[in-house]
């Protein structure tokens, strides 16, 4: 240990008992691996769910990440922005594991379910080796991490794809303590490569790991415990002897112990300051949006207090588990729950302090809740920023499996009466926990039953039946979506969301004035929503309102000039001035931004068509029937182009295509009977369906 005292012995030596025997190794690599294998056999079968929520914009529907030549733009950007949004996020880790499995499994989802199932099972598996590490006993060590593997506070993380921000940050922080540890058990000089890879990797999938400092500082404190196992021959010196970096002989001993701490964590806060520069750089600032007043913000501060509490409520298995579970705003900012949860994280931080105060061994499980709750905390404290959802309480439930497994040690040690309270309980939280993982897998299966669950289990939630309508509306049951969508409207009327989910249902079924209404109530209360005013220009385009559209667009491009959708509106408004050859220059800019897109390669090829260029739009048409080949409108334009180049032979084959296609697909551009333009609010993530 940095004190310069030998560390703890293995086990529960802390709590005034002798060391226990050491264990097999085979017993303590099962009680690490059993749990792994658990959590895999548990979670299997989300492989077969499809996409929900925002797997849709962000993986199934984004072009950019689809699109060759962008995955630079796509990982130095918002975690968001390829799917038009902005969030203040930076994850380029995680852009970058969808980028790759997209490409090797076709874009089905199977993969991404599949890898997300492997993650938590490797997360569960360094959960136990934590514990172990750590001095737990196998039994302790089993019990806590099974618990950890079967809790359904963690379903939203495995069963959604985008819960791979939770999977990667945790299991690659975990991992780094795991490392940091074993380096300073082994007498290294510094915590090596792999623990600051894996640090730097968890801060590039989410922004949970910023406090991990932190935990590695609370560890060096209280200093390794030697697992039961026996140890290698570095290992039974004690920390304290590790080499150490030259410092003044003179300094006393307790100024040495704090040098070498401060030397141990120095390469963590410079990898934490370097991230800081470069998120700031790569999602830049963003603000509260203008429908949260003075009183939602005041309550949204108040919410702070009751973070800890609810999160602590998601790890009960019967808790009414659902998707994305709204944060507990208070009706004022002195409510009784604001007292009595202020109260309770308040006790939690003095808790840490008396931890910290006598070093010990509960201050690291106990350092990681309070280190993964803490940037959660001061941005609902800050800014007014308030994150939700059980996903949340990932990171932060290896702390209380940690928590627990020291409890069990203590409680197995009171004689008959506490082993078997702690079975009891260790029955309950595990096998009721498992039971519930299993009934509510399968409300993951798609948005559909993603959304009626949570407006089950959540009916106040406006949130829930905005999801239930665009699921209603995507499975083209338009009547049962509005029902749905006056239920959120009658719930949260300034809700930006409502009217903008409306815009998109009217534009799925050509109602464009009523899609302009729409979209302008959205955009009253929420003047920077980006998809409301590709959905409004792209509705004034199609009735002819082209001057109303030009100051929509230029907004769109002034906002977000790369944005293929905003292209791709610019060059529908050329085409229906009459300016094709000048149309083509922003349809081409938006082909290089989102190459995946056919429904840009047909805009572009009508525009090339109507300013004479014959030879380039057929390739611009090839293209796009080569991702969308069964588009019959766009079959018979390339028809006519060949018939107009001489080609009499590819203009038959065409028009063949053309008759036995379906009719699906991207309309084409100028095509008699088809929309204007291709679906631009669509193109790249856009709004419409």
């Amino acid at each position: 240990m940095s004190q310069g005292r030998p560390p703890a012995p293995a086990g529960a030596a802390h709590h005034g008992r002798a060391p226990a025997p050491a264990s097999r190794p085979a017993m303590r690599g099962l009680a690490a691996v059993v749990p792994a294998l658990v959590a895999l056999a548990l979670h299997l079968p989300s492989v077969r769910f499809g996409f929900v929520r925002d797997d849709l914009p962000l993986i199934a529907e984004n072009a950019m990440m689809r699109s060759p030549g962008t995955l630079g733009r796509l990982l130095g950007g918002d975690f968001l922005a390829s799917a038009g949004f902005t969030g203040g996020l930076w994850r380029p880790l995680v852009l970058l594991s969808f980028w790759l499995e997209g490409r090797l499994a076709g874009w089905g989802p199977t993969l991404f379910h599949a890898t997300n199932v492997v993650l938590h099972a490797g997360v569960t598996l360094v959960v136990g080796l934590l514990l172990l590490q750590a001095g737990l006993g196998p039994i302790a060590t089993l019990v806590a991490a099974l618990w950890f593997a079967v809790m359904p506070a963690h379903l939203e993380v495995v069963a959604w794809i985008l819960g791979r921000t939770d999977l990667l940050c945790s299991g690659l922080a975990l991992l780094s303590l795991w490392l940091d540890r074993r380096a300073r058990l082994r007498g290294r000089a510094w915590p090596g490569v792999g623990a600051l890879a894996a640090f730097a990797g968890a801060l590039l999938s989410k922004e949970a790991a910023a406090g991990w400092i932190a935990v590695v500082a609370a560890a060096e404190l209280v200093g390794t415990r030697r697992t039961a196992a026996p140890p290698r021959a570095a290992d039974d010196a004690p920390i304290a002897a590790a080499p150490e970096a030259p410092r003044p002989a003179a300094l006393p001993r307790w100024d040495r112990a704090r040098w070498d701490r401060a030397r141990w964590l120095a390469p963590y806060l410079a990898v934490t300051v370097l991230w800081l520069a470069a998120h700031a750089l790569a999602a830049g600032r963003t603000g509260l949006p203008p429908w949260v007043d003075a009183a939602l913000l005041a309550r949204r501060h108040a919410a702070a207090a009751l973070m800890l509490p609810q999160w602590l409520a998601f790890l009960w298995p019967w808790y009414p588990h659902a998707s994305d579970v709204a944060a507990w705003l208070p009706p004022k900012a002195l409510a009784w729950p604001v007292l009595a949860g202020s109260t309770l994280t308040l006790a939690g931080g003095a808790a840490l302090a008396v931890l910290a105060r006598r070093r010990s061994a509960w201050l690291v499980p106990a350092a990681l809740l309070g280190a993964a709750v803490l940037p959660s905390l001061a941005l609902a404290l800050g800014p007014g920023f308030v994150t939700s959802g059980e996903r949340m309480v990932y990171l932060p439930s290896a702390g209380i499996v940690w928590l627990a497994a020291l409890a069990w040690d203590r409680a197995w040690a009171g004689g008959a009466i506490g082993r078997g309270v702690a079975i009891l309980v260790a029955a309950i939280l595990i096998l009721g926990s498992a039971v519930e993982t299993v009934r509510l897998a399968p409300s993951w299966a798609d948005d559909e039953h993603v959304f009626r669950t949570k407006t089950e289990r959540a009916p106040d939630d406006p949130t829930g039946w905005v999801g239930l309508a665009d699921a209603l509306a995507r499975a083209d049951r338009r009547n049962e979506a509005l029902v749905a969508l006056g239920r959120a409207a009658a719930l949260a009327p300034r809700l930006p969301s409502v009217p903008l989910e409306a815009a998109q249902i009217h534009y799925q079924y050509g109602a464009w004035d009523a899609v302009i209404a729409a979209a302008g109530q959205a955009l009253a209360l929420d003047p920077s929503s980006f998809e409301a005013r590709i959905l409004r220009a792209s509705a004034l385009l199609r009735v002819g309102r082209e001057a109303e559209a030009a100051r929509d667009i230029a907004r769109l491009l002034h906002d977000r000039p790369d944005h293929p959708s905003a292209l791709m509106l610019e060059g529908q408004r050329l085409m229906a001035e009459g300016h094709p050859a000048e149309a083509v220059v922003p349809l081409t800019h938006a082909t290089r931004a989102a190459a995946g897109n056919p429904s840009l390669w047909f805009a572009l090829g009508s525009a090339q068509a109507a300013a004479g260029d014959l030879g380039s739009a057929r390739a611009s048409f090839e293209r796009g029937l080569g991702l969308e080949p069964g588009s019959a409108p766009a079959w018979r334009m390339l028809a006519r182009l060949c018939a107009a180049l001489g080609d009499r032979t590819a203009a038959d084959a065409a028009m063949q295509h053309a008759r036995t296609a379906s009719g699906a697909g991207p309309g084409v551009p100028g095509n008699a009977g088809a929309p204007l333009g291709a679906d631009s609010a669509g193109a790249a993530g856009g709004g419409s369906r």
